[in-house]
C-alpha cells in the first residue's frame, strides 16, 4: 500500500455511504424538492471517461492497492485503483477485486479564468456524449443512465447517487470554501467539472471485498506474531 488517505465521514451531494469512504450518499430530498423531468436519452456511443469505460476493459494504468483510513487513522479497507493525468486534470480509475474490471471512473477537470465557462464545457460534453437523461444549463449538469437522480430546490439542482444503477454524471462546481454547494480547489482553478462514471453494484462489491481483504491481512499479522 503506497498511500493512506484520510476519509472524513460526512454528508456530501454525491457518493456512496460506507465506512472509510470519501463520499457518502446525500439524504433523501426534502418535501420541497422534486425530481427533474426526464429527457429522452440518446447516446452517440457507450459511455467512457478519458476513453475508459466500465467492465473488463483495457485500462491505461495498472491498479495498485490503496489503503483507506477512518478519521482515527485506522485502516478500514483496501481499494485497487490507479490515476491518469495529474494536477488540473486527473482521472481516478477504481477496479473490482479481480484488478481487471473497472467499476468507477472519476475525472476532475479544473478551469482557470482563461478557460471556457463551466456551462460551455458541460454543453461540449453533451455534444460529445449525446442527449442526456437529465440536464440543467444553469446548474451545469448532464446526467446519463440511472446511477444518479437530479432534484430541485427552487432553481438549485443537486445530484444524489442511487442505491443501484449505472451511469455518468457531468457536474460543474464553483471553487470556494466548500460551503453552499462550492468545492475546495486549492490553487488548481476557479471552477471544477467532475465526471463520474459508475457501476454502483460493482463499486459496492469492491468496498465489501476490500474490507474483507484488509481484515484477512490483519488476521495474518496476528497469526504471525512471535512470542
Amino acid at each position: 500500500m503506497k498511500i493512506a488517505r484520510l476519509l472524513v465521514i460526512s454528508v456530501a451531494v454525491v457518493g456512496i455511504a460506507g465506512c472509510g469512504e470519501k463520499e457518502v450518499t446525500s439524504s433523501a430530498p426534502s418535501a420541497s424538492q422534486v425530481a427533474t423531468p426526464a429527457f429522452v436519452e440518446q447516446l452517440k456511443f457507450p459511455l467512457k471517461v478519458k476513453d475508459v469505460g466500465l467492465g473488463q476493459v483495457q485500462a491505461p494504468c495498472t491498479p495498485s492497492e490503496e489503503s483507506y483510513v477512518d478519521i482515527m487513522q485506522k485502516p478500514v479497507r483496501i481499494q485497487l485503483e490507479c490515476t491518469i493525468g495529474s494536477g488540473a486534470d486527473s482521472t481516478d480509475i477504481v477496479f473490482a477485486g479481480d484488478g481487471k474490471t473497472v467499476v468507477r471512473v472519476t475525472r476532475k477537470q479544473y478551469l482557470t479564468p482563461s478557460d471556457p465557462e463551466a456551462g460551455e464545457v458541460v454543453k461540449a460534453a453533451i455534444n460529445f456524449y449525446g442527449a442526456p437523461k437529465d440536464a440543467s444549463d444553469g446548474n451545469w449538469i448532464a446526467n446519463y443512465g440511472d446511477a444518479y437522480t437530479i432534484t430541485y430546490n427552487g432553481n438549485a439542482a443537486s445530484a444524489s447517487l442511487n442505491e443501484a444503477g449505472t451511469g455518468l454524471l457531468v457536474k460543474g462546481y464553483l471553487c470556494a470554501d466548500g460551503n453552499y454547494g462550492t468545492v475546495k480547489c486549492g490553487n488548481l482553478g476557479t471552477r471544477l467539472i467532475k465526471y463520474d462514471l459508475i457501476d454502483i453494484a460493482g463499486y459496492k462489491k469492491q468496498i465489501e471485498d476490500g474490507t474483507a481483504r484488509l481484515a484477512a491481512k490483519n488476521q495474518d499479522k496476528v497469526n504471525n506474531q512471535k512470542f
